[in-house]
């Protein structure tokens, strides 16, 4: 074996290197069709299995696009299967000794998954699924240039077609990729950069004339003529096999033990409480303001603990897992942090604001190692549901977990609901409203708490939320930031937008990266440079991430908090909605959003495209558009709703059956929309026959998601409401009194889980009214 420059080639393998792979990094792998071809193989395989005609003069790509006009069905199938890995040489575990930053491929195999499937102090994140992970000290950045098999509804680009397209749907994926690419060495292993979208991605002028870190390829045998072409275009050459550089890898680093370095604590030190005066401080009045709490105003001991306090520090002390739920701004998170910095635990205490499914498979792997012990703070936990089943299953682990309600009944059929306990910590009692009062800052408090008229019925409690807009003066974060965006409008739209863009992402639940902010703000011609300079002029109403470590190349910006985004996104004028959706979608790739799996439950909601598009045709535009570069059910579901808001039933059916096409009519909540859409679609209409069959339908669809999904309390409140529009159109027929009756039922049988739940008592009163009238 021959390596160009070898002592330069060890020293990024100890300290970090790209691997860019092609079908020669996986001959020693195979699925239940044997080893995994290379060259023409799989072209013969597929002339042989598609029964085409041979010899063919046809190229893989044609022969896919051949086969894929007829049968894309059963082409997609065989690729699956015969590229999921079942066995692989034992020796591509060597990589473990190799500091691998990023993966990319062209192969579709799962070979990457399983190899770091079991390791002890590394995971793989898929930059397409996830998108990039944000403390990434133990993530391998996984971009399957071409679909990977380990993707759910996989789809394979192999044809000419989609190749050259892939650029032009998404340019700033493939500057993303550069970025990376000009940032660490790579090495190109058993490719043959024939690839057209990856060469045009490569090419200098795409990476704006910047010159790409130093770079090594492999070749079988030496070859003078293919060793001088690839030298002319920069590349130092590696002579050797695929299990003659994997020997290599295994001496050429120091043997890496996962001893000590895989405990809980080292592996995750962005989980880590930190103690009391480690954290910045600041003044109590920013949180009654509005802002999010901090561990800052965690320790002051300035913050009052409500009897919620008391009742779930005892859940924990039994060994419960628990689920903290209350509607917006309730002190969830507060709560939470006041119970992960205050409850003594004789093992390890973490505090965790997002973890995917790969993360919590290593920490798993660290407990198992380690035989530790565990507390962990989980918050945002619908945003971590694969993630927080695992990790209550596991005997070594307790979790204490928050959620607003309403996320938490979109995506409670993920939890194992006989694994945790449920506490509703909304309402406030006398006592805890009294002494949230008192703590309340005196240069900014206004009077004494009074109900308002009209919000609270004289047998409900007020919110945290409620008690401290009802006593501080009207210098709310909130209004601060609407009136602050409103000036800075007319002097510098692109800060502007800067500023709503990153309210747009929190209030999507992700934070703002530099690479995003660039992206972004690259059609107002804004380098890099000045995207810092324009985050440190919006000063105080942007601050660093605190829910992970920032990774080494970049940093992280957030708004105060969740609810102050939420007032921005909802004060944003139509046109500069429209404005920011339109800039972000067409400027940013869906690769370098961070969390992007939890980003695109809130991103394409039609709550912003109804106010963002009050002309159904931009809207239309709008939708095709995102899902053009995502094609998923979800985006089908939402833009089905946009249209259902704008009046256009055709296009609203036309999607929302397009969307049960693509789940197979297995999705409850996809079903649940398409039977919310049937209903409100005719609801208004004369009654006739036709009508009230239609009517009738989407109740009997609703009753089934009800029986047979686990989402019962989202579901309840959807019929309910509907058996109460249904009961106002037709009176007190029959059906419309059996509607109502079932709806008390499953309100009266949810209850006793959710008794606290502001909206499921709302509903239960109404629904009981009029069955007494």
């Amino acid at each position: 074996m021959n390596i160009e420059n070898e002592a330069l080639f060890r020293k990024y393998a100890q300290k970090g290197i790209n691997l860019f792979l092609g079908a020669g990094f996986s001959v020693e792998a195979e699925s239940t069709f044997g080893k995994f071809p290379v060259g023409d193989g799989l072209k013969d395989e597929l002339i042989a299995r598609f029964g085409l005609k041979k010899p063919s003069r046809l190229t893989l790509p044609q022969i896919c696009s051949k086969i894929q006009s007829t049968k894309a069905a059963e082409l997609r199938e065989f690729l699956r299967n015969r590229y999921t890995v079942t066995k692989f040489d034992p020796k591509y575990y060597y990589l473990e000794q190799t500091s691998v930053r990023a993966v990319f491929t062209t192969n579709i195999d799962d070979l990457i998954h399983k190899i770091y499937q079991n390791s002890k102090l590394h995971y793989v994140n898929d930059l397409l699924v996830r998108g990039p992970s944000i403390s990434g000290k133990n993530a391998i950045e996984y971009i399957p240039l071409h679909g990977c098999v380990a993707h759910p509804d996989a789809e394979f680009d192999f044809t000419p077609i989609e190749l050259a397209s892939s650029f032009a749907r998404d340019k700033d994926k493939w500057f993303g990729f550069v970025g990376r690419i000009q940032r660490t060495p790579t090495l190109y292993w058993g490719y043959r950069l024939e690839d057209a979208g990856v060469l045009e991605a490569l090419h200098k002028h795409t990476a704006h004339e910047r010159d790409a870190r130093e770079a090594w390829v492999t070749l079988r045998t030496p070859d003078e003529e293919t060793t001088e072409y690839f030298k002319s275009i920069g590349f130092q050459i590696i002579i050797g096999s695929t299990v003659e550089l994997l020997d290599y890898f295994r001496t050429a680093s120091p043997p890496v033990s996962a001893a000590g370095r895989s405990s809980p604590i080292n592996l995750f030190p962005e989980f880590n409480i930190p103690a009391s005066g480690a954290s910045p401080a600041r003044s109590i009045i920013e949180f009654y303001s509005g802002a999010e709490p901090s561990w800052s105003d965690i320790h002051s001991g300035l913050l009052h603990q409500t009897a919620h306090y008391l009742k779930a520090k005892n859940t924990i002390a039994r060994g419960k897992n628990l689920m903290l739920l209350g509607t917006t701004a309730t002190g969830k998170s507060t709560l939470l942090r006041q119970l992960a910095s205050t409850f003594e635990f004789e093992g390890t205490k973490l505090f965790v604001t997002e973890i995917s499914k790969a993360k919590a498979d290593l920490l798993l792997r660290a407990v198992e190692a380690n035989a530790a012990r565990i507390l962990i703070f989980l918050d945002n936990a619908a945003d971590s549901t694969d993630a927080s089943s695992d990790l209550m299953a596991s005997p070594s682990l307790q979790m204490v977990m928050a959620e607003r309600d309403y996320f938490f009944d979109t995506v409670s059929h993920r939890f194992e609901r006989s694994k945790f306990a449920l506490q509703d910590v909304s309402d406030l009692d006398d006592h805890d409203i009294q002494e949230i009062e008192k703590r309340i800052p005196r240069e900014i408090i206004k009077g004494k708490f009074k109900k308002a008229t009209g919000v609270l019925s004289a047998n409900e409690q007020p919110t945290l939320f409620e008690v401290v807009e009802g006593t501080i003066r009207d210098n709310s974060l909130s209004a601060r930031y609407i009136k602050t965006l409103s000036q800075i409008k007319t002097e510098n739209l692109a800060l502007h937008d800067l500023l709503a863009m990153i309210c747009y992402l929190y209030s999507c639940r992700v934070p703002t990266s530099v690479d995003v902010a660039s992206s972004f703000l690259y059609e107002y011609a804004i380098n890099v440079a000045q995207v810092h300079e324009m985050i440190s002029a919006l000063g105080g109403m942007v601050s660093y991430y605190e829910g992970a470590l920032s990774d080494e190349h970049q940093d992280y910006f957030v708004p105060r908090s969740g609810p102050v985004s939420d007032a921005v996104m909802t004060g944003l004028r139509e046109e500069d909605l429209r404005r920011l959706l339109w800039a972000f979608h067409r400027g940013v790739s869906t690769t370098r959003i961070p969390r992007y799996d939890v980003f695109k439950r809130h991103a394409y909601d039609a709550r912003y495209a109804s106010r963002a598009f009050p002309l159904v045709k931009e809207g239309i535009e709008y939708y095709d558009y995102v899902y053009d570069r995502d094609p998923s059910p979800y985006l089908r579901q939402q833009g089905a709703l946009y249209c259902l808001k704008r009046n256009d039933v055709t296009t609203a059916f036309h999607w929302i059956d397009d969307a049960r096409a693509k789940t197979g009519d297995r999705n409850p909540t996809i079903r649940n929309t398409y039977a919310v859409i049937l209903f409100q679609a005719n609801v208004g209409r004369s009654i006739d026959g036709t009508v009230t069959a239609t009517l009738q339908e989407s109740m009997e669809i609703l009753k089934d998601c009800y029986r047979y999904d686990k989402r019962k309390v989202y579901h309840a409140k959807v019929f309910t409401d509907q058996a109460l529009a249904y009961v106002n159109k037709f009176g007190s027929t029959k059906e419309a009194i059996d509607y109502l009756e079932l709806a008390r039922e499953w309100l009266l049988a949810e209850r006793s889980e959710r008794p606290d739940d502001r909206r499921m008592k709302y509903l239960l009163r109404t629904v009981s009214q009029r069955l007494g009238h």
